[in-house]
């Protein structure tokens, strides 16, 4: 039998798919996707920035349009899709987060001043821009980091509050925060060595 290599016919492998049982899989794991970064109606969540359908959509015409490819590396059609759903929910929430959090552009800061504070306060922004950049590089590959860095960002820091926001024992946040400092330590030795310490209690 003759071994297929390199990306896959995604347009006739969507052609081809069996959509009456593919497409109630893919609604329910983007329900489940909105609701692990706190995208979801109740108590203490907050209302997503797109609906269910939009992400399938979105993830539909991406695929269409050339922008994913499907390799050897996804087993089949539905891991792929799903994988996508998450990229697209991961890049959404992070995005709303730093809208959240980000000066405005005309927060008064006046970047040609002599003030002093003014010239640390950007200094400390492109630090924190840094770190935030270091954590992403860190976590966009697997679901559950990403679902803890959102929480992290979203000001829950302690472990039982990580706990409560994601659905997560406290060990699995445990597991979670030792598994991201590992990462972090390995890609980014000289910046997170002297924090290291603190992560784990």
């Amino acid at each position: 039998m003759e071994v297929v290599s390199g990306p896959r016919d995604l347009g006739a492998a969507l052609r081809e798919a069996d959509w009456d049982s593919l497409l109630p899989r893919l609604v329910a794991h983007t329900e489940w996707r909105l609701r692990r970064v706190g995208w979801a109606a109740g108590e203490d969540r907050e209302p997503s920035a797109m609906t269910v359908q939009q992400v399938i959509d979105t993830a539909l015409e991406r695929c269409l349009e050339g922008r994913r490819t499907w390799s050897d590396s996804c087993p089949d059609l539905e891991t792929f899709l799903k994988g996508v759903i998450n990229n697209l929910v991961w890049t959404a929430k992070k995005k709303a987060i730093r809208a959240k959090t980000d000066p405005a552009p005309d927060a008064g800061v006046d970047t040609a001043s002599d003030d002093p504070s003014v010239e640390d306060s950007l200094v400390a922004e492109q630090g924190r821009a840094a770190i935030c950049a270091a954590f992403e590089a860190c976590v966009e590959d697997d679901a559950k980091l990403q679902d803890l860095y959102l929480a992290i960002l979203d000001g829950n820091v302690k472990r039982e509050d990580i706990a409560t926001a994601l659905g997560w024992t406290a060990e699995e946040v445990s597991a979670s925060r030792i598994k991201l400092k590992r990462r972090l330590l390995s890609k980014f030795p000289e910046t997170f060595a002297t924090a290291a310490k603190e992560w784990t209690s």
